[in-house]
């Protein structure tokens, strides 16, 4: 095949006959005697050639029913059965080796990709991409669906159209990756990371996947790795960039990138052609023999190596040789392909496997070159060689390109055959055989309890797990222009937490507008926010932080940030907890009990809970010697100021369980104050409960929307004891 003169396009790159060494074991196949085997690729349309896509499917699951095949025939190497491990499908990219490696895996024939790989350039690392930009930027709706249809995420397309129809569903979404982001921002990316794979399932859901040891390597792989760069860099968005420059360009990347291999016992190799120099396998597949296309032909630079200038190499940007170099770069690039796929078929010990036919690219494949090349001194209109063998096998039909197969084969004596590509072989049960039972994990036949655990207080109220705020349930439609005002501020999960955020940061003592114009304006933007927004949430500030909470002097906008902590996570252990105890407690102190909570009584219910007790309160702050906590609402009620006043707050603080929530809140400042204060006692240091309904809130509307409780100190104390644990 290469014996001819200037097989390799230059006179100073000679062929020298190989001889083989002897050593390796016959391949013994009862259907074929050949060591090496040509498929041929056939056009549909006798005008058009095949396209990349098409031949690259073609080929890749030939090559799955050919191992198959294998297998089937009882094929040996001597005395030896053939296993996976003496098979090596060679590609020329990481992209190709991902499509032979997703064949294989659908026909169930393991495989592993080898070679220099960074584990940047896998599959993995795209999807974790997508994730991440939608952590870091949850306000992206578009971003975020991009996230949740990835493998790791598992949603489908037809359930992500069910969470467009369901905007409850959908909301809980939005607040998940909001969460994720303020765990990311406040508490590093490990942190997040656990938490979203752990909510989500992602990792017993890519470990059930086909390939599932090999993704889930990746994905620890790359966590490991974006922990690292976190480390170096606290700013999200840099992070996202650093990530996203790794991604282009993965030669970047340190040694400690490189992929991880999981075993290669009993596994396919996949290795690209550069890779496998100086390694030999007895069975070898080259499925995409038939790529050839030249990057210098669109490239408006060409790289070259300069003959009158002892070789060197050279870029052209656009000189007025330009042509002339572009004419050389793409004979090297051909020189290249050439030596590439010799590469290739000398690695195979005693067979070896290649595609060929009409395929877009092939024109200038090596394999073009040798069997279809024009003569070397041949001009055509100042072509060069790469051009002219373009321009020849543009003309060449089926039956030239057969044709040419046909003399290869009979020059070979024998040696080589050709074939068509090989019909995909069936699964064991569509052939009417029995299919292998596939392994699966037992199942657990008893009910383990699920008592000692992490609770909160929406898993007592609800009966599962969250830790969204509290807010309406669903987005409604924004006002039209000049309605605007707080009551019809949109609703649902994202605008809560928006509003939280504001709190969070602004100074309650700037009682100017403009003060907090930037953070409003910035926050708002964060979340998907109109800015025109802004002043209606200025105002909005204003009425809040001016509103009298206790009817006389205490008003948010007095507090320094000195006296006030935002966002008190807390986490305390609970022994045995469980619904009947908690209204006994309660039923003992009726004559005490705010009216919310008496008629809460027969209503709080919930499994027991033996672990820890978790939570945020949104503000923690002292005044007047006390300490207070105040929990934001952003609840709509109602339009007027009157749809919040005792009684209506009395009703959605007994339906919505809030007073089970603030008794919890209670505790976890009972029990914190108590480790702080060494004189500490209830009654002269814990001054109450307040819920902000901020909608309602108005300073010529007294009490409307504030929900103010002090439970009692004997209250608490039980409480406190009925939970257990240790402080």
């Amino acid at each position: 095949m290469c014996g001819r003169e200037t097989s390799f396009v230059y006179d100073a790159i000679p062929f020298a006959d190989a001889v083989s060494a002897g050593s390796a074991s016959a391949l013994k196949d009862p259907h074929c005697d050949a060591s090496m085997v040509v498929w041929k690729l056939e056009r549909r349309d006798s005008d058009r050639p095949v396209t990349k896509g098409v031949a690259r499917a073609e080929g890749s699951a030939a090559v799955a029913s050919e191992i198959r095949r294998l297998y089937d025939a009882g094929a040996a190497l001597g005395d030896e059965r053939l296993r996976p491990q003496d098979i090596a499908v060679l590609v020329r990219n990481h992209f190709e080796g991902m499509i032979v490696q997703r064949t294989l895996s659908a026909s169930d024939i393991p495989s592993v990709r080898q070679g220099h790989e960074s584990v940047f350039d896998t599959f993995e690392a795209m999807e974790l991409e997508r994730i991440l930009q939608a952590v870091a930027q949850p306000r992206r709706e578009p971003v975020l669906r991009g996230a949740l249809v990835t493998d790791l995420m598992g949603l489908d397309v037809s359930e992500l159209l069910g969470l467009e129809e369901n905007s409850s569903d959908w909301d809980v979404w939005l607040a998940r990756f909001h969460r994720w982001h303020e765990r990311w921002r406040r508490n590093g990316f490990m942190r997040m990371f656990r938490e979203l794979t752990s909510e989500c399932e992602v990792l017993p859901r890519v470990a059930g996947l086909a390939d599932g040891e090999r993704r889930l390597t990746n994905l620890l792989h790359l966590a490991e790795c974006v922990a690292a760069g976190a480390s170096r860099h606290t700013d999200i968005s840099v992070v996202l960039n650093w990530f996203s420059t790794m991604r282009q360009d993965p030669s970047r990347a340190e040694e400690s990138t490189l992929l991880r291999l999981e075993s290669d016992e009993n596994r396919v190799r996949i290795v690209t052609m550069h890779a496998s120099k100086g390694l030999q396998y007895p069975v070898v597949f080259v499925p995409f023999a038939w790529e050839g296309t030249l990057k210098a032909r669109q490239a408006s630079s060409v790289f070259f190596h300069d003959a009158s200038a002892e070789d060197s190499l050279w870029v052209d940007f656009g000189s007025e040789e330009f042509e002339i170099h572009q004419t050389r770069a793409k004979e090297e690039e051909l020189a290249e392909n050439l030596r590439l796929l010799y590469v290739a078929l000398t690695r195979a010990q005693s067979r070896c496997y290649l595609a060929y036919g009409a395929v877009n690219g092939a024109a200038t494949s090596a394999l073009s070159w040798l069997l279809h090349r024009p003569a070397q001194k041949e001009e055509e209109n100042g072509m060069g060689l790469a051009d002219r063998l373009a321009s020849n096998f543009k003309i060449l039909s089926d039956e030239d390109l057969d044709d040419a197969l046909k003399a290869l084969s009979k020059a070979s004596g024998g040696v080589i055959e050709i074939q068509c590509l090989p019909e995909q072989v069936p699964a064991a049960d569509e052939a009417g055989q029995e299919k292998p039972q596939r392994l699966k994990a037992r199942q657990a036949s008893r009910q383990l309890s699920r008592s000692w655990q992490m609770g909160s207080f929406s898993s007592l109220s609800t009966g599962h797990d969250s830790t969204l705020p509290d807010y309406d349930p669903q987005v409604q439609p924004g006002p039209s222009e000049g309605e605007r005002d707080f009551f019809s501020f949109p609703r649902g999960a994202r605008a809560g937490t928006c509003l939280h955020r504001i709190f969070e940061l602004i100074d309650f003592c700037n009682d100017s507008g403009a003060g907090h114009d930037h953070t409003v304006l910035q926050v708002l933007g964060e979340y998907g926010f109109d800015d025109h927004w802004t002043p209606v949430i200025n105002n909005m500030l204003k009425q809040v932080l001016s509103v009298p909470l206790d009817g006389q002097d205490l008003q948010l906008g007095t507090l320094k940030r000195r006296d006030r902590v935002d966002e008190v996570a807390f986490c305390y252990p609970v022994d045995e907890l469980d619904s009947a105890r908690w209204r006994d407690v309660l039923s003992r102190h009726t004559e005490g009990l705010h009216p919310a909570v008496r008629a809460a009584i027969d209503s709080d219910g919930f499994d027991v809970l033996t672990g820890f007790m978790r939570g945020f309160i949104d503000l923690v702050f002292f005044h007047d010697g006390r300490f207070f906590l105040a929990d934001y609402k952003s609840n709509y009620l109602g339009p007027h100021f009157s749809d919040y006043g005792d009684r209506e707050l009395d009703n959605v603080m007994h339906r919505s369980a809030y007073t089970l929530q603030y008794l919890i809140y209670s505790v976890a400042l009972h029990r914190w104050l108590r480790t702080r204060i060494v004189d500490y006692h209830y009654d002269h240091h814990f001054g109450g409960v307040y819920y902000l309904f901020l909608r309602g809130m108005h300073p010529a509307h007294i009490g409307s929307g504030v929900f103010f409780d002090r439970p009692q100190g004997s209250l608490i104390a039980d409480l406190d004891l009925l939970v257990g644990g240790s402080t």
